[in-house]
This record gives structure tokens, C-alpha cells and sequence, in this order.
């Protein structure tokens, strides 16, 4: 895929290089800097007005949509959008964007992709027929959790093999 860029450390024996542009051509805003163990993938084309955290799939070559476990071919998660313009983690600790609407969030919990709103993520996984559950990883940072709009937090990316409700 021409001009996608892996940067940060190595990921499962992956050569990675580091990324050598400049703070001003990377970056839109000054997202939050990125643990040692993630792995960022930049130069893609990525969904109009993302926010730190929403999560995205692999539309086509270099191209991400946001993810929604509401059908199988928006299910297949890529990576969370980390603030950096065409940039997504896809590996180690990532951003990731919470729901409004949950109750008892803490560390330690699993973490699924959203049915309800795209490019989201939850603790309730879905239950309902041909929605998909798709297990992100953990949440490592409960810290701060806005119950009404939904908020950012770090969660460890350990996807687990998606499930098609039927």
C-alpha cells in the first residue's frame, strides 16, 4: 500500500520504522502521546471529522470507515484513530471512544465494538440477530468516564475472533 507509513516499536517480529516527520506535518491537534508498546499505521484516508478514540475498518486499500458491530462488513476492526492526521493504532495500547451510557466502567473490563453507534465502543457486547461480537481488548484506564456523552480511554488491543448473532 503506497504511502502508508508503520511507525512507533515492533509489532510480532514486523520491522517497524520510526516516523521522522515534523510535530507540525503529523499531527492535527496535540492528541495524547502514544504508550512505548503501540504501533500507529499513518497515510490513510480516513472518515470525515474523526475524534481521538472512534475505531475504524478497512474499507478498501489505504481507506477506513468507522466500525459497527451492527453488520458483518462494517465488523472487521483495523485500528483507533489516535489523533494524528491519517493515522490509526493498531496494535499495544490505543485511544478508544466509550458510549454515552454505561455503568460501572473499570479496569480490567472487556472491551467490544458498538451496535449502536459506529465507530464506538462499549462493554455490552451485542445481543441481537446478525449484529456481531467483536472483543477489542481491555480497558486499562477508567479514569474520568462521561456518562452522558461518552469519553476516551486507553484500552489494550487484544481482538478476539468475531461472533455473527443468527
Amino acid at each position: 500500500m503506497s504511502g502508508i507509513r508503520i511507525h512507533r516499536r515492533s509489532l510480532a517480529g514486523l520491522l517497524l520504522t520510526p516516523w521522522l516527520g515534523s510535530k507540525a506535518d503529523a499531527m492535527e491537534l496535540d492528541p495524547p502521546a502514544l504508550p512505548d508498546n503501540a504501533c500507529e499505521i499513518s497515510g490513510l484516508s480516513i472518515w470525515p471529522r474523526p475524534l481521538i478514540g472512534e475505531i475504524g475498518y478497512l474499507q478498501k486499500e489505504g481507506v477506513l470507515e468507522r466500525c459497527s458491530a451492527a453488520q458483518l462488513k462494517t465488523s472487521q476492526f483495523f485500528g483507533a484513530y489516535s489523533g494524528r492526521t491519517g493515522s490509526v493504532v493498531v496494535h499495544g495500547v490505543a485511544p478508544m471512544l466509550f458510549v454515552p451510557g454505561l455503568v460501572g466502567l473499570r479496569n480490567s473490563l472487556k472491551v467490544y465494538m458498538s451496535a449502536k453507534i459506529p465507530g464506538r465502543v462499549t462493554t455490552v457486547y451485542p445481543t441481537c440477530f446478525n449484529e456481531v461480537i467483536v472483543e477489542l481488548g481491555i480497558l486499562i484506564d477508567d479514569s474520568g468516564y462521561n456518562r452522558e456523552t461518552g469519553s476516551t480511554h486507553r484500552v489494550l488491543i487484544q481482538p478476539k475472533a468475531s461472533i455473527l448473532l443468527g
